[in-house]
């Protein structure tokens, strides 16, 4: 055996290209039955026989075979190589746009959308385009008492033309699926190596859409902040190239999305500081971040919301000290914790990290919300120069044609340990006639009563666009309505209830209600309107 593998090290230089190609034959194969969504949740490792054949066949296969199948690869490469790699990477972009744009599209048809967050942000379009600038119909104030994110008039044009959250939905599709883009044009500032610039590109960019914590945060849609990851990797390239003009202006125009984005700048300002060396305009970024911050969360937001900033009372650093030591590590563990033994390039993210683990609020810190949309894109943004800079010429000091089949198992954990392919749900939940009913019948309901307060089941919010609607939250929270109000629910349409624990219990609590009229004409629908006050 040992003159075996002695001997198929001395064919190295005969199959490189052989391996080569059998290496992007497997990403290609894996990603795209991962992708489909078709098969078992582990369909993908199937692909893994491709490499694994490539290796035994280098190993055992005489060396004038090897000669010729590293031929036919090497022709391949030429062929590939006539294409600008820029256009492989628009096609992975444009091919994950499609189908997260069909998955959005679909979990609004099936009335699948966290509807807590979508419903509340879609409101606040919709009241804007009719004049009532910012106003919430759920939180029943000014919206920038809650969150300072102004950005969201982009969408008031859109809104014109049709009142459909799906505008907001396809935008979050764009700003998510660009970045590999973005990561290929930030290569450029590290090597002028095509080949490197292309691998890196390709390895970081399907991992985007395979990482955990901001997958989540696309999955639990929508909030302003998620729209910010290209933003930051144009603020990152700017700064690599020393444009710092842009740069400025770049994360100044981050302010518009939320007021927790100034962690950002401050982020950036520890990059300039360690990694750099530029003291002092990394200090000014921290401190414009920082007062920029407070000047957001005591002054302005309190001025819309007369009740000051609710989001301090989250505080508690040293509550759950485990679940937040679990988080880091499942944060980090996906990037093998490079941002930390790189620490001079990780450093950006940390400030964006600690505002996740300051608070006693589980949710920010599990990796399951959209509290990660900041922390991904800025530890994606510095990985590049971790591997090229750093990684790369570490490893070209090893055996490089055999040790870059670490990347068959390091990318089939990847997919093992990632959520299922966005498809996958169209399967497991197709649109039927009842979802096209609803829809339509809850047009009517809008159109037959435009003026009345209206409470829907959370499920349904996301498809109204009438400014005096509520999401209905509790059963008993009737007994504070109005005379008029009406409550939508769909008792029989396997719909979620946020928040409403028993939703067949709660359907004939409201049927039993001697105060509640039930309005007729609607299939699918169960309508009631109070006849007076409780």
């Amino acid at each position: 055996m040992k003159g075996v593998i002695e001997e198929s090290y001395k064919k190295d230089k005969y199959s490189s290209a052989f391996l080569t190609t059998s290496l992007c034959l497997y990403l290609i194969i894996s990603v795209l039955i991962w992708i489909s969504g078709v098969g078992p949740r582990n369909g993908h490792l199937v692909a893994i026989f491709v490499p694994i054949s490539a290796f035994i066949t280098s190993l055992i296969a005489n060396r004038n075979l090897i000669v010729r199948i590293n031929k036919l690869a090497k022709n391949i490469h030429r062929f590939c190589k006539q294409v600008n790699p820029i256009y492989y990477i628009i096609f992975i972009s444009l091919l994950f746009f499609i189908v997260w744009t069909a998955s959005f599209f679909h979990a609004y048809s099936t009335f699948s959308l966290p509807t807590w967050d979508a419903g509340i942000y879609g409101n606040i379009v919709f009241n804007s385009s009719i004049g009532k600038f910012f106003y919430s119909s759920v939180l029943e104030k000014n919206h920038l008492g809650e969150h300072f994110s102004p950005i969201m008039i982009i969408f008031i044009p859109f809104y014109w033309i049709k009142s459909d959250i799906r505008w907001i939905l396809l935008v979050q599709s764009l700003t998510y699926c660009c970045l590999p883009i973005l990561l290929y044009r930030l290569t450029k500032i590290y090597t002028k190596d095509i080949n490197v610039r292309f691998f890196v590109s390709i390895l970081l960019g399907i991992s985007w859409f395979l990482y955990l914590p901001m997958r989540s945060a696309t999955d639990f849609t929508f909030h302003p902040s998620s729209l910010t990851a290209p933003i930051i990797l144009m603020a990152f390239i700017f700064m690599e190239e020393e444009k710092y003009i842009k740069m400025l202006i770049t994360l100044g125009g981050l302010i518009l999305f939320k007021e927790n984005t100034m962690f950002v700048s401050i982020g950036f300002g520890l990059y300039l500081i360690f990694k750099h060396k530029k003291i002092k305009l990394g200090l000014a970024l921290v401190l414009i971040g920082s007062i920029t911050m407070l000047f957001l969360i005591k002054l302005v937001i309190p001025f819309f919301s007369m009740n000051g900033y609710s989001k301090l009372e989250r505080f508690g650093f040293f509550q759950d000290i485990g679940l937040k030591l679990k988080y880091i590590i499942h944060l980090l563990l996906p990037l093998f914790f490079l941002p930390i033994i790189f620490w001079r390039y990780g450093v950006i993210f940390l400030p964006a990290l600690f505002q996740n683990i300051i608070v006693s609020f589980q949710p920010m810190y599990s990796s399951q919300y959209h509290y990660d949309d900041l922390t991904s894109p800025l530890l994606f943004a510095c990985m590049p120069g971790i591997i090229i800079l750093e990684l790369l010429p570490f490893l070209r000091k090893l055996s490089f044609t055999y040790f870059k089949f670490t990347l068959v198992p390091i990318f089939a954990l990847l997919l093992c340990f990632s959520k299922p392919s966005p498809l996958m749900s169209l399967a497991l939940n197709p649109i039927t006639n009842l979802h096209i009913e609803l829809d339509k019948e809850l047009k009517i309901l809008t159109s037959k009563f435009k003026n009345e307060k209206i409470y829907l089941q959370s499920p349904l919010f996301t498809h109204i666009n009438h400014s005096p609607s509520q999401d209905f939250k509790f059963c008993d929270e009737r007994i504070k309505f109005k005379k008029g109000t009406l409550i939508a629910i769909a008792p029989s349409a396997s719909l979620s209830h946020f928040n409403i624990k028993n939703l067949d219990q709660c359907f004939y609590s409201l049927k039993s209600d001697k105060n509640l009229l039930e309005v007729k004409g609607f299939k699918n629908l169960s309508v009631f309107q109070l006849k007076k006050d409780y």
